[in-house]
């Protein structure tokens, strides 16, 4: 090491003073290398300042030569050079030209070197006398000159932060330039310093063109991946100030790429101005306005109540020691003015509602103290200015809003001046009323929370336009506009004030034309849709609107997950499956710096309990991002293909097959991809209880597809487990009816027929539901047919319990379920009939007998088509069953079957009493008549088959019906009421004479005493007459007096 005595020695020497000879000096570079590292910092009086300096300006002239025996020239120059820098500092330094000394070491600096002394030495450099101005031109020479991205970008960073001017360096950071300097990136050889002012550079060219370099910058996202801390913001206190800035540029940059939210919002310079006229002068407004000199007794008479006059004398009279007592007699003058329309012509016509409204307010206020009294009038004195621009309009517009606001939350006047107060600090842009008030209340904090969130939810990009129309509409009450369509039309001097007021507000030229609605050469409203146009185009092009761009934190790898998973989110809802393609498959994207764990968490992320995971989102929603989604799955590991496919994907635990089931198409897709996996996953992802599951999900859902595939796949569910299956049969009837006949074909193939036997008998539903066929029947239609094919092949006994009534459980049998339930299914009641063929003779014949009441039903209901086919089957029947089928207890009277045949399907009438009066035993005629029968329903209905109940039935009977009474009760009344029906009735003359004839017999072989029964002499005489006078021809009569 070289010592004191060297340097002494050095600083003397005439030859390397004088530079005689400089070849020398190579065997003195150890002193030269000891000395640069050691003197700016030796305290050493034998060597002084300007010894030094003199070995300074000889050591920069040297060559390179002396400096490389110890080391590259470069970094002990440079480590001279800072050095050199430390001895111009002190104040005693003598006085010498520091600057050309400094550039003459400068000069002789490659870039790296330039850039890192202007780096590391820049507070040293400004000492010295360099200006900000110049060190950037030095540093702009650097970025434009060098060819080293890193060396550029650096360059860039430190540029910026002196305020260099950004446009005298554009034309080096260009798309190439950044492609460099990602591939510098990805080299993992630069510091962090070097990173950090990369990252930075990156950022701004993002911030500048995102379309141009977000593909670039993607290019770097596993290296910003890396940068992020895994844990939570916690682990950011263990970090130095270059790490978290490292991590804050790797934030922005990925955010920037993937997670950036564009908002429309009002620009603050804007929407929030507070005009000049936001609070009016009361001298002001009234000079040039003559008040009367009793005005304050004026004033208080034009209040209703003594009391209110009473209240205002106190707060304003001569007694009154309010302090502010003389501006509030301001105020009032003017309230006073604009009651007597001497403020017109300043603040617009006033109307009778308005003055009605403004007294009603100062009867409200003035029972408030002096000073919440002062507010109240104060606020109402500062509604009275017309909005003349945008600026005022939106003024007026945020003080009613703040005005409602507070409004709702307190009646009390100082509580109310204090949330103006408050939202004047949250930024709102509105001042208090009464900003003297001395009352003021401090607002807590949750408080005003609420009003500024209350107030950005009315005051917003999207409802400027309507609050705007809305103010405008207000403003114009006074010019005479009321809101609707005036049929009458608005006069001249009101649509006129409309006009000028609206064009003064948009500030452009149009016409009347343009703002009002003529119908019939009347205005009846204003052009809204016009006016809301301009208004938005005046908005935008006024930059009333700023876009800001929001960034989801990114301070961890954590919050990175979460950004991914609701990036991926918003594209399975937006249903751009191309876009989830893209970030999967670029090999660029962030999405590929994540392992197969991460993946896996965030495509089973469920941020809230009722959420589900990604897939089960596009799975449900049978979006485009489900095929991608399901490739990407392919590439995690097995168990959490398996953890995926078995883990509740919802709040109803619901996995991601039993999801799929709704959509036949997802659910084969997904299927099949489970059975392509491994058999050991395939086997724990379909084992017997999820098979189940998904069997019970399928048939709930009524998807036969995706039953059809889970029975081929599980068929061994049921190979030795009946009651499995056929609990399934049993749901699918009432769910699934498809369903159903699949799983019956696949009991037939079990061959349990015991079993399905057994099933078919039981009451398994509610017992007025039935056995499963008249379940089946009642509910399910579609199936009946098949499982009456089925039936056909069991043996009678089974059938004949089947089609049965229970004597114990009242519900009823398949006949009977088809006639009431199925009327108008003609195949299903056929093949009922069929299927009941099968049957003994004994059993179909007391079923039928069992479905009387329901066979009549038909005819009332409409179903004749339904009743002629049963009545072909009981046709066949012998008569006593028929007897017993159709006698019941009401055969002939209102609700029977031949007075709902009369009544509703007259064209079956005539088929039934021919069946009816071919009996051999005709014994239900005899059964006792009433007066209401089904003769007397067709008369009364349809006349016109009258015809066919003579040629049919018996003349004796047909008049038993006629008279409504057995033969043994008929009197001569009867007979004669009789007579005069039949006269009546479109019969022809034979059908009436028969009918005469029958009555003389009746006649003739009565008892005479028991047959007149006292009645006078007469009655005898007109029936003879009755009986044997010619018929009259047919009347048009189609009913006749009892």
């Amino acid at each position: 090491m070289p010592t004191i005595v060297d340097f002494k020695t050095l600083v003397h020497d005439y030859d390397f003073a004088k530079g005689a000879f400089r070849q020398t000096f190579s065997t003195r570079a150890p002193i030269v290398s000891a000395f640069t590292k050691q003197f700016a910092t030796r305290d050493d009086n034998e060597l002084t300042i300007a010894d030094k300096l003199f070995i300074c300006q000889q050591i920069v002239s040297l060559s390179p030569e002396y400096f490389e025996p110890i080391t590259p020239h470069s970094k002990l120059r440079v480590q001279f050079i800072q050095n050199v820098l430390k001895l111009f500092i002190p104040t005693t330094t003598p006085s010498l030209n520091k600057n050309e000394i400094f550039f003459a070491i400068f000069k002789e600096l490659d870039i790296e070197n330039k850039l890192y002394l202007l780096t590391h030495n820049y507070r040293e450099l400004i000492n010295l006398g360099q200006t900000d101005e110049t060190l950037c031109r030095q540093l702009q020479d650097i970025i434009i000159t060098t060819t080293n991205p890193v060396l550029a970008a650096q360059a860039f960073a430190l540029y910026e932060e002196k305020g260099g001017d950004i446009t005298n360096i554009e034309t080096k950071f260009t798309s190439d330039y950044a492609v460099q300097l990602c591939d510098r990136i990805k080299t993992n050889k630069l510091n962090n310093k070097q990173l950090t002012d990369c990252l930075y550079c990156l950022l701004f060219l993002l911030k500048k063109d995102a379309k141009t370099y977000r593909s670039i910058t993607m290019s770097i996202s596993l290296i910003l991946f890396n940068i992020l801390p895994k844990g939570s913001f916690l682990s950011q206190f263990r970090q130095s100030t270059g790490e978290i800035k490292l991590i804050t540029l790797s934030n922005e940059i990925l955010s920037y790429n993937y997670f950036k939210k564009e908002k429309k919002a009002i620009n603050p310079d804007k929407g929030f101005i507070i005009p000049d006229t936001a609070t009016l002068n009361p001298q002001t407004c009234l000079e040039g306005v003559e008040i009367e000199a009793d005005w304050f007794t004026r004033l208080k008479d034009l209040l209703t109540k003594q009391n209110d006059r009473d209240e205002l004398e106190k707060k304003a009279g001569t007694a009154s020691t309010y302090r502010y007592k003389d501006e509030l007699i301001n105020v009032l003058k003017v309230i006073y003015a604009r009651l007597t329309n001497k403020l017109n012509s300043r603040f617009g016509t006033i109307t009778q509602d308005e003055k009605t409204a403004l007294l009603d307010k100062l009867s409200e206020g003035v029972g408030n103290c002096a000073p919440g009294f002062d507010t109240r009038m104060r606020l109402i004195v500062n509604n009275f200015a017309k909005p003349k621009t945008i600026s005022e309009l939106l003024y007026k517009i945020r003080l009613e809003l703040i005005d409602k606001i507070a409004r709702s939350k307190t009646d009390e006047v100082h509580h109310h001046n204090s949330l103006f107060q408050a939202a004047r600090a949250a930024g709102t842009g509105v001042i208090p009323p009464n900003a003297s008030d001395i009352y003021l209340k401090t607002i807590e904090e949750d408080e005003v929370n609420s009003l500024k969130q209350q107030f950005d939810r009315l005051y917003n990009s999207r409802t400027l336009i309507t609050l705007l129309i809305t103010q405008i509409k207000s403003e114009l009450y006074s010019c005479g506009y009321r809101n609707i369509d005036k049929e009458e039309g608005y006069t001249y001097p009101e649509y006129n004030c409309f006009y000028e007021y609206i064009k003064s507000i948009l500030g452009i030229e149009m016409q009347l034309a343009d703002i009002v609605l003529f119908v019939d050469e009347k205005v009846i409203d204003i052009n809204w849709d016009f006016v809301k146009t301009k208004l938005s185009k005046k908005l935008k092009n006024e930059g009333y609107f700023i876009t800001e761009k929001n960034f989801s934190p990114i301070n961890s790898k954590q919050e990175l997950y979460h950004n991914i998973y609701q990036h991926i989110k918003n594209i399975i809802t937006a249903d751009k499956g191309l876009k989830l393609i893209e970030f999967f498959k670029d090999p660029n994207s962030i999405w590929h710096c994540l392992s197969s764990v991460d993946k896996f968490e965030i495509f089973t992320k469920r941020p809230f309990v009722c959420d589900k995971n990604l897939f089960a989102l596009a799975t449900e929603s049978n979006s485009a991002s489900f095929l991608p989604l399901l490739n990407e799955i392919s590439n995690l590991h097995d168990f959490d293909k398996q953890a995926l496919f078995r883990r509740g994907v919802d709040y109803n635990g619901l996995t991601i097959l039993e999801l799929a089931i709704e959509n036949n198409t997802i659910f084969s897709v997904l299927f099949r991809y489970v059975l392509n996996l491994k058999s050991e996953i395939k086997d724990a992802i379909l084992n017997e209880n999820s098979l189940r599951r998904l069997l019970k999900y399928a048939i709930h859902k009524n998807k036969v597809t995706a039953l059809e595939s889970i029975l081929n796949y599980g068929s061994f569910l049921f190979a030795g487990n009946a009651p499995a299956i056929f609990n399934a049969f049993y749901s699918a009837i009432h769910y699934s009816p498809k369903g159903a006949l699949l799983l019956l074909s696949r009991i037939l193939e079990l061959n349990k027929l015991e079993n399905l036997y057994a099933h078919f008998i039981e009451p398994r539903f509610y017992e007025e539901y039935g056995n499963l066929l008249v379940y089946a029947i009642k509910h399910q239609p579609t199936i009946v047919i098949p499982l009456l094919n089925t039936i056909k092949s069991f043996p009678i006994d089974i059938k004949q319990v089947i089609f049965r009534r229970s004597a114990f459980l009242h519900y009823d049998d398949p006949l009977l379920a088809a006639i009431a339930n199925q009327s108008d299914n003609l195949e299903l009641i056929s093949r009922v009939l069929d299927t009941l063929d099968t049957l003994d003779h004994e059993t179909i014949f007391q079923i039928f007998i069992g479905s009387q009441a329901v066979i009549n039903n038909l005819l009332e209901s409409n179903y004749l088509q339904s009743f002629t086919l049963l009545l072909d089957k009981i046709e066949t029947f012998p008569e006593e069953v028929q007897v017993e089928i159709f006698k019941g207890g009401c055969l002939f009277y209102q609700g029977g079957l031949l007075y709902n045949a009369a009544t509703y399907q007259p064209t079956i009438i005539k088929r039934l009493l021919t069946i009816f009066n071919n009996w051999s035993n005709d014994s239900y005629k005899d059964s006792y008549i009433r007066k209401e029968n089904f003769l007397s329903c067709a008369i009364s209905h349809h006349p016109e088959i009258i015809s066919d109940f003579v040629d049919i039935l018996p003349s004796r009977f047909f008049l038993e019906l006629l008279c409504g009474k057995n033969l043994a009760s008929i009197q001569a009344s009867d007979l004669i009421r009789a007579l005069q029906t039949i006269n009546t009735l479109f019969l022809s003359t034979e059908q009436k004479n028969k009918l005469r004839q029958t009555c003389q017999d009746i006649y003739t072989m009565r008892n005479f005493s028991r047959f007149f029964r006292g009645a006078a002499i007469t009655a005898e005489t007109e029936l003879i007459q009755g009986l044997y006078t010619a018929a009259p021809p047919p009347s048009a009569s189609i009913s006749v007096s009892s």
